[in-house]
């Protein structure tokens, strides 16, 4: 049987979690399935390919389910968005006077129709 080799553009760690996690539920993987699973992650970010991973392991899946786009048919690029303790944070700050970023340093009080003049 020919030794699977890993293809350089994969988040080695990520695979690695992704394999240990195939095994611990008792499906391992096939040559044929971990080509099949590594093509889903070629268009990703080491990044989102460690998300997806991530995903995959916390819901005890076998499959990976990269985010698709809108239309389904690519994978994007994305910011993460914001969670709702982030968005009650900028709602506080904005109730008492303080104009405070997220940790991401997006500014989305323009995109809550916020005035940020006076910032």
């Amino acid at each position: 049987r020919k030794k699977w080799q890993q293809p350089p553009w994969i988040n080695q760690s990520a695979w690695n979690e992704f394999e240990t996690h195939r095994k611990e539920i008792r499906e391992p993987l096939s040559n044929m399935a971990r080509t099949k699973a590594a093509n889903l992650l070629k268009n990703l970010t080491h990044e989102q390919q460690q998300e997806c991973i991530d995903k995959t392991i916390q819901n005890r899946w076998k499959g990976l389910f990269p985010e698709r786009k809108n239309n389904g048919n690519k994978y994007q690029s994305h910011k993460r968005p914001l969670t709702q303790s982030e968005i009650n944070q900028i709602t506080v700050d904005e109730i008492f006077g303080r104009h405070a970023k997220p940790d991401d340093e997006r500014d989305v009080r323009p995109a809550l129709g916020w005035n940020t003049e006076d910032a």
